[in-house]
Formats: structure tokens, sequence, C-alpha cells
């Protein structure tokens, strides 16, 4: 962990090609992210939670520098993005899974390209090797994300590495016994006997997570992983103006006396799409199929929310799919879609 710095405003001109920095304050996080000199956009969507300036604030302890880069043409915003400097690489994001670029409403290709430039420049004047985003899965913006791998290869960026990432489409439910019957045999098989063993789905209050996070660690360790984020930085995330978390649990039975025996963290992303960060269950427990009674009741619960997704996350690393693992979201009824990472070296 680094010692927070400076958030460097960086502006770069499509029409000067020329990159200069505008001063502010350490603390300053209000405004909006694509504010330049008295320029401002209509976006043409809101950030991701990972790229509040709320969320940048916090994060910028985990990472030598970070820098807010918005690209303008006369007094028009054009787009913006976010990045971090960590040794020789400039990447995009720093501390979180994903990231975009934003656009302004009404964009065009060029413009986007005249962003990724500006990456670039940045790259060049801080002095980096290479440059990387990894966007965010393509059922999060199809149309926004399938322009940004266009404009990155054209600006000469190279698909590092490409993701599997699993979700849920929650138009696809329209009750437990319909979606049960789209799922595998094995599937529907774990789901009734989660059903008769009696266990019960519940949510969890804020100050009650330690419990459901130490299961939730604990599976992970089993499994030879280990949880990036600690309790207590999930509670700092808590108090952010700009999250919504939620945690959820199963337990052995409906008394609340009943032994926590599996647990899922949720995070809202965009008014759309909820991700679960960590889930997992006791592995003495596994028999009674907790995670399965566990994915209906998310379904059910975000559905009832107004989600339109519910993000399961990557069944790969670094583009090594985990089969298993893959095989089991697919089993659930997860639909599957791509997490691609960039890299442009200098």
């Amino acid at each position: 962990m680094h010692m927070p710095g400076r958030i460097e405003h960086l502006v770069y001109d499509l029409e000067a090609r020329s990159l200069k920095t505008i001063e502010d304050g350490p603390q300053s996080v209000a405004g909006s992210p694509a504010t330049a000199e008295g320029a401002s956009v209509a976006e043409a969507m809101a950030p991701l939670f990972y790229d509040t300036d709320e969320f940048h604030a916090y994060h910028r302890r985990f990472c030598e520098r970070v820098c807010r880069l918005t690209a303008v043409r006369g007094k028009n915003v054009v787009g913006w993005c976010w990045f971090g400097v960590d040794g020789d690489t400039a990447k995009a994001p720093y501390s979180a899974p994903f990231s975009l670029i934003y656009p302004r409403a009404k964009w065009h290709l060029e413009e986007l390209c005249g962003v990724v430039d500006g990456l670039a420049a940045c790259g060049r004047q801080l002095a980096v090797r290479n440059v990387s985003f990894a966007l965010a899965p393509l059922f999060y913006s199809p149309e926004i994300v399938n322009a940004e791998i266009a404009v990155l290869g054209h600006a000469g960026f190279r698909v590092k590495h490409v993701e599997i990432n699993h979700y849920f489409d929650l138009d696809d439910f329209e009750s437990a016994d319909q979606f049960t019957n789209v799922l595998s045999r094995n599937a529907r098989k774990n789901y009734r006997r989660a059903l008769k063993s009696g266990l019960h789905f519940e949510p969890i209050a804020a100050d009650r997570y330690e419990p459901a996070y130490d299961i939730i660690r604990q599976n992970r360790e089993d499994k030879g992983y280990f949880v990036k984020l600690s309790l207590a930085h999930i509670c700092d995330l808590m108090a952010m103006q700009t999250s919504t978390i939620r945690c959820f649990g199963v337990r052995a039975g409906s008394e609340p006396s009943s032994e926590l025996i599996a647990s899922a963290i949720v995070f809202d992303i965009t008014p759309d799409i909820s991700q679960v960060i960590y889930w997992g269950d006791r592995r003495e427990h596994q028999l009674d199929r907790p995670m399965a009674l566990l994915a209906m009741r998310l379904i059910e619960h975000y559905k009832g929310l107004g989600k339109r997704f519910l993000d399961i996350g990557p069944s790969s690393q670094g583009g090594i799919i985990n089969f298993g693992l893959a095989d089991f979201k697919k089993s659930i009824g997860c639909r599957n879609s791509i997490k691609a990472t960039f890299q442009r070296d200098l």
C-alpha cells in the first residue's frame, strides 16, 4: 500500500494533440468527472461504481499515482477515464475488476479514439513502458464496450488476455419453478436437496457482516485462494455515499439461532447491474447444497429490485479458464460474456 497522494487531472486536447495538467487539491472529489476548465458533458452512461470520484479518492492509496484523463475538443468534453500508475505501467483499472472510457452522450468513434490517444500520450509523459486497459464485460453496455474494443485495437493496443465472465440475465427469470426447469438435471437436484434440507435464506444486516465474511474467507482458503478485500475495506466501501452493498446468508434452519452455512456479498455497480463480489459455503455443509439455494434466492431478490443483470464474475484468471467453476455457473443458469484486457507498449 502506498501513501495517499494527489489525484492528478490531465486534459488532452484532440485538436492540438497536447496534454496538460490541471491543478487540484489532494482531497477534491467533488464535481463532474468530466469537467475541465469550465467544460462539462452529458455522458452516454453514468460511471460504474468503480469509476466514481469517491471510489478513486479512497483507492489512490493502493497506487503510486492516480490520474483522471479528460479529452476535449475546443470547449467541449468528448470523454474521460481514470487510470493509475504503478512502476512502469499505467493501468485502468488499478484497484477494481474493470473500467470504461466514458464518452459524451452524442459520441463518435473518432472522439473515442482521441481519448485512447490521450491515454498513450499520458503514458509517454509519465515515462511508463506500457498502458493497459481492462474493459467491463459486454453486457454492461454492449454499444460502448464494443466500440471501445474497436478503438483500442485501432490505436495499437493488443489483446493481453480475455476472461470468460458469467452473469444472470434476470429477464430469463419468471419464477423459481420456471427457472429450475431450464437448469441442468444436477442443478435441479441440488436445488431440491437444499429445499428438503430446510435451509433458510436471509439478508444480513450491515453490523453483522463478519460471520458471513468469515465463511467466504475460509471457503476461498480451502480452495487455495485468498480474499483480496478485507472486511475493513468492505466496511469502508459501505460507508461511501455512492455505494450500495448488500450481504446475504443461508442458515441451516429457519430459526435465528440456526448456523450460518453460506453467504454472499453483492455490490451495485450500475443502476441496472449488481455484482456478486464474493460467495461461498462451509465445507462441512456442502452436501446440503446451500449454494443452490443461495443462487436462486439472489436471482429472486435482484429481480425484485428491478435489476437487469446479476454479474457472477469471471471463471478464468489471466485468460486461463477454470473449467469446473465455469461448468458450475453454467449449470445454475448463468449466461457468459467476455471481459477483455488490452495493452500497448510505448
